[in-house]
This record gives structure tokens, sequence and C-alpha cells, in this order.
């Protein structure tokens, strides 16, 4: 599954909303992986991808959001600097 997705390479993508920052677009998927919870008798199959863009982005937040962003972007595993 994973072979097939990577090959045929869809242009998937992706806009999310932030708290804090507002919209972001132009991400794409890609770098897809596959989980399954048992060779035996699967119940779960999760589907993972990465959401990328091009170039780095750098945001200004407004110091009453800050630190409900800080705190989203730690439960999400984001990277940032402060």
């Amino acid at each position: 599954m994973v072979e097939q997705l990577n090959t045929v390479n869809w242009d998937v993508k992706a806009c999310y909303e932030i708290t804090g920052i507002g919209k972001l677009d132009d991400f794409r998927q890609g770098s897809y992986r596959v989980f399954i919870d048992s060779q035996e008798k699967p119940k779960k199959v999760a589907i993972q991808f990465d959401c990328t863009v091009p170039e780095e982005r750098r945001f200004s937040v407004d110091p009453t959001s800050a630190d409900e962003l800080r705190r989203f972007l730690i439960e999400q595993e984001v990277l940032f600097t402060e």
C-alpha cells in the first residue's frame, strides 16, 4: 500500500487553521507509512504521512495567544523556536 501511495505521488494539498497563527496552506502530503497491529489478525491499520512546505516559514504570534499556541505545538510535537 505504501509503495503504491508513494509511487502514484498524488499532489495532495492540505490547509490547517492554527490558533494564534491563522490559516496555513500549501502543505503537501508525502512519505506515507502504514502500521498494522497484527500480521495474523489485524484489527487496526494506521496510515501516517508528512505534510511539508518547500520553504521554512516564520510567524509572529500575538502575546495574548502565545501560551495557548505553545501548548498546542508541544502537544503536536511541532518544532519551534521562541
